[in-house]
């Protein structure tokens, strides 16, 4: 009988000191979860002053803000962050060539001509200061990059009468993944 009766205490002793932490894991102060260091520190929020269960509103309460009660704001802090590539110049250099560009439904032979490329690269991110939202620019560097500028549709010879490509070096053509073909 004494095993059973031990056996019966303990989790009522159980019901009764974890009963209150789960009244407790509900937002006791909206203040903790609202107010982030880069809030506004004027920003209203609001503090329970007494128990409640997690379903009910909790009475009672007052009025603060993320700059009273211990709070931490008004500093800065960056919450997202994305990358841009911007072309900042272009040269093209001859010579014109024969170039296929490789597309899903086969190659297609043309005139190309090389251009160079002057790219920026760009990490902006999104900043916030005593609540205020701005962007910002977080690093940047500089590229050297190329691709092939579409110039005639058939690689024909200029000494052929029909022919108005550009004059193209004959010799050897190579293929090129369409990806590489210069777009605007």
């Amino acid at each position: 009988m004494r095993i059973l009766s031990s056996i019966l205490v303990v989790p009522i002793l159980l019901i009764v000191f974890v009963a209150p932490a789960a009244y407790a894991q509900g937002v006791q102060n909206e203040c903790l979860t609202y107010c982030q260091p880069y809030a506004n520190c004027g920003d209203s929020c609001t503090v329970c002053d007494g128990p409640y269960q997690i379903d009910t509103d909790c009475s009672p309460s007052h009025v603060s803000s993320c700059g009273g009660e211990g709070m931490t704001c008004g500093q800065c802090a960056i919450v997202s962050t994305w990358e841009t590539d911007e072309e900042v110049s272009r040269s093209a250099s001859l010579p014109f060539f024969c170039g296929g560009s490789s597309r899903w439904y086969g190659v297609n032979w043309s005139v190309f001509i090389t251009v160079d490329k002057r790219m920026r690269h760009v990490t902006h991110g999104q900043q916030v200061c005593n609540g205020v939202s701005s962007t910002v620019v977080l690093s940047e560097r500089y590229d050297d990059d190329f691709c092939y500028e579409f110039r005639y549709p058939d690689c024909c010879l200029p000494q052929d009468p029909n022919c108005f490509a550009p004059p193209w070096q004959e010799g050897p053509t190579f293929e090129f993944p369409s990806y590489m073909e210069c777009h605007d």
